[in-house]
């Protein structure tokens, strides 16, 4: 029995050699004779590689009829430019199916011009664009990367990874302009820790703009200095399906975007369609931003959680955000000293259902007009937020006492919270066994208690810090022997 393992490993392991003996890597250098791309991808057989000396290469790259080439750099994008010659794509891959993969690595792309994918066209190849700074293209599409799945086609996977995409320009994604299909089936888009900047777009997403898709995922990204008419960062375009397509933002920081009408770091709604829906936006850091209408965001979301949207402004309302219909929960966010020039600085509801809408355990202060809802078909639930000062919000009839943030009529905001929280350890340990039911305030600022009680606040693994020692972290208030609340430090 033993004597068979061992021949079935010898003879497993012979097999995987062979298949990567079969594998070649062909060597492209401008002093070689084998000295354009081109050439070398013309070389390839299946899973081969190109391996790209130091150089600039002045070529439009169509990519051949081969399985699973790898396209990479010897030295790196400062060592290694392809220069499109503002004639077509820099690199175009265009297939009818999606057996095709490839892997585009370590390269400055740049002076692409055509109608979709300056820099970068791909249809029908999973494909993985991956350390490359892709600048100085243009399309009507797609001014860096346009990626899109075939129409009758069922399934795409697009990774674009740890790239720069910097100065590109486009009617639609500046950056990058990624399209489904009605077909587009269980396949995934991904953008991920990217910098993104400086991009623009005539119409929608300066950034980055998505267009009918399912499963995409813009997430640790630094979006900076974009600009469109809708979306200066992000625009998420219309969808034949929103019930079932997922767009998720995380964990990125979205600041100094400019859009002349709605979403300055986010958008997904413009004047001329409904546009599409975002699953969730979640953990973002949304700073500086500028939009005719939702400085930080204006869009159809599902699910708002744990952002920082600080900062931003409006030339109309909704300084912080402008929420399009429901249902909608904006929950655990920090919106502070943002600006509209028609005083609606914070939350501005602009809705056409009365589909509920629940903003609770928000820090929502300091912007001047916290919270506006125009229809009159029925009442925002807004329970449970900050809103700068423990009398809670303003309010002419409700609350004329109020000193924090004003809210409109339509806006149910009792209870409010009475202070947002910040805290630092001290050595005295309790276990805290319930503390996952509880709602939380994310802050940033010194920690306010209610006079007049007992109070003491606890780290997360329950030891008691002084309310008057900051730093950033999760921690629970106890007041009068009971832990009522969860907050989140952030600076």
């Amino acid at each position: 029995m033993k004597n068979l393992c061992l021949k079935v490993i010898i003879i497993v392991l012979s097999l995987c050699k062979a298949a990567y003996a079969d594998r070649t890597t062909w060597y492209v250098h401008p002093d070689s004779a084998l000295n354009t791309i081109q050439a070398g991808l013309d070389s390839c057989a299946d899973n081969d590689t190109v391996l790209v000396g130091a150089g600039t290469y002045v070529e439009n790259l169509v990519w051949p009829n081969t399985l699973g080439i790898n396209l990479i750099s010897e030295l790196g994008p400062g060592a290694t430019i392809i220069d499109g010659g503002n004639t077509a794509s820099v690199i175009s891959l265009d297939f009818d199916s999606l057996t095709h993969s490839a892997t585009i690595r370590g390269f400055t792309i740049r002076n692409g011009n055509t109608a979709y994918g300056g820099g970068i066209f791909a249809r029908g190849v999973v494909c993985y664009i991956l350390d490359n700074i892709i600048s100085d293209n243009s399309a009507s599409c797609g001014g860096g990367i346009y990626a899109a799945v075939h129409s009758e086609l069922a399934g795409l996977a697009c990774h674009v990874h740890d790239n720069i995409i910097s100065d590109n320009s486009a009617s639609h994604g500046g950056g990058i302009y990624f399209r489904g299909g009605p077909m587009i089936g269980p396949g995934s888009f991904e953008i991920s820790g990217n910098t993104i900047t400086n991009n623009d777009a005539v119409e929608r997403g300066g950034g980055i703009c998505t267009a009918q898709l399912q499963h995409t995922h813009i997430n640790t990204n630094i979006i900076t200095y974009n600009m469109a008419s809708n979306g200066g960062g992000v625009f998420t375009d219309f969808s034949p399906d929103p019930e079932n397509d997922i767009v998720t933002i995380s964990n990125n920081i979205i600041n100094h975007n400019t859009a002349a009408e709605h979403g300055g770091g986010i958008g997904s709604v413009d004047t001329s369609s409904w546009g599409g829906v975002v699953d969730s936006v979640v953990g973002n850091i949304m700073v500086g931003n500028l939009a005719g209408y939702g400085g930080g965001v204006s869009a159809r979301m599902d699910y708002v959680y744990g952002n920082t949207i600080c900062d931003n402004s409006a030339l109309h309302n909704g300084g912080a955000m402008e929420i399009w219909g429901g249902p909608s929960v904006v929950r655990c966010n920090e919106m502070t000293d943002n600006s509209a020039v028609n005083d609606v600085d914070g939350i501005y509801i602009h809705t056409w259902n009365s589909d509920e809408i629940i903003i609770d355990s928000n820090d929502i202060y300091a912007n001047g007009y916290g919270l506006y809802n125009p229809d009159t078909g029925f009442t925002v639930n807004a329970e449970h937020n900050w809103w700068g000062d423990a009398s809670g919000p303003y309010h002419p009839t409700a609350n004329p006492g109020g000193l924090g943030d004003t809210v409109s009529d339509y806006v149910d905001f009792e209870p409010w919270l009475f202070w947002p929280v910040g805290v630092e350890e001290q050595p005295i340990a309790k276990p805290l066994e319930t503390h996952e039911t509880l709602h939380a305030t994310i802050f940033r600022g010194p920690l306010h208690l209610p006079e007049g009680k007992t109070c003491r606040v606890f780290d997360i693994t329950g030891r008691v810090v002084e309310p008057d020692k900051i730093t950033r972290g999760i921690y629970f208030v106890e007041i009068d022997n009971k832990i009522v609340q969860k907050v989140v430090k952030i600076r």
